[in-house]
């Protein structure tokens, strides 16, 4: 009996590492080639340049989209990348010869402007002497993409709202918008021409600049979360955490002096999402020295 256990164990055991090796090398470990094509979502328009990795293998998408592998031997994940690119399905197993690994790929927005569900939720905190902390939110969302012949034109809501919005920072930020009162909203438009991006108060106004991409040290950068009154330059590139997450960012800031406040204004800004925080700290060096500072992180983006 204890002979015939033995005989079974070895059999089960010598079963469980065939099944290991055909899985690991599929195709019972003969060479197998893989190939396919990227394309833009919705169109046959190939994609060029994009990576496809196959395990330790890589290829380079053609000026058409397509590519292909060879020389695999074990079960392999393939999955796609490019700049600014968004891909579908994310990954796809194979483990013998195949010819339509294909995937569909979306074109991101630098602004994170990709659609109109485009959405960013933010938290915003403030303190300020003699004051006791504030806390609020702002939302911004894209309602609808408007293309025209030169621009696309993005209608963007803004919603703010919060304790700190009952009036007792009015001294601290006149220029943040919907102090005094509980909430505001109103609309405003983003233009994107090219390369370059601008803000619109009115549909008809003058363009205000705001980016062109891809951002770079000593560009300026100008935004909607908080209505500075002044562009900031492009610092360095710099790894920021907020509550959405852990961000590659463009670190951008401006140091400005008016009417005896001294503002120290920074931001982080991360390609294909947006703005994801901004510190504003404001120092009246008249004498006062009265210090407030108002923190912007971002909380959630939908793309």
């Amino acid at each position: 009996m204890k002979r015939h256990r033995q005989g079974l164990l070895l059999t089960l055991a010598m079963g469980m590492l065939l099944v290991i090796a055909v899985t690991a090398t599929g195709c019972n470990g003969k060479a197998y080639s893989v190939s396919g094509r990227v394309t833009i979502r919705g169109t046959g328009i190939g994609i060029p340049n994009a990576t496809v990795a196959c395990g330790v293998y890589t290829a380079l998408t053609d000026s058409s989209g397509y590519w292909g592998v060879s020389g695999l031997r074990s079960t392999t994940t393939v999955s796609v990348t490019k700049e600014g690119w968004k891909f579908e399905p994310a990954s796809v197993r194979v483990y013998g010869d195949r010819t339509d690994v294909n995937f569909q790929g979306s074109e991101l927005d630098y602004r994170g402007l990709s659609s109109d569900s485009s959405q960013w939720y933010y938290d915003v905190g403030v303190t300020a002497t003699g004051q006791p902390d504030q806390i609020g939110w702002i939302r911004q969302r894209v309602t609808w993409v408007e293309p025209e012949s030169r621009r696309t034109l993005f209608h963007m809501r803004y919603e703010i709202g919060g304790d700190m919005f009952r009036g007792s920072l009015r001294d601290l930020a006149p220029w943040f918008p919907g102090a005094g009162a509980a909430s505001e909203a109103y609309d405003y438009f983003i233009a994107r021409e090219g390369a370059t991006y601008y803000l619109l108060p009115d549909r008809d106004s003058t363009p205000i600049f705001m980016l062109n991409k891809p951002l770079y040290q000593g560009a300026t950068y100008n935004d909607m979360v908080i209505e500075l009154p002044f562009e900031l330059t492009v610092q360095r590139e710099e790894e920021v955490t907020v509550p959405a997450g852990t961000f590659s960012t463009w670190y951008c800031s401006r140091l400005a002096t008016d009417d005896g406040m001294t503002y120290l204004a920074r931001a982080w800004f991360a390609p294909y999402v947006g703005p994801v925080k901004y510190m504003i700290e404001v120092t009246d060096t008249s004498g006062s020295g009265m210090y407030g500072c108002i923190v912007v992180a971002l909380r959630s983006y939908n793309e």
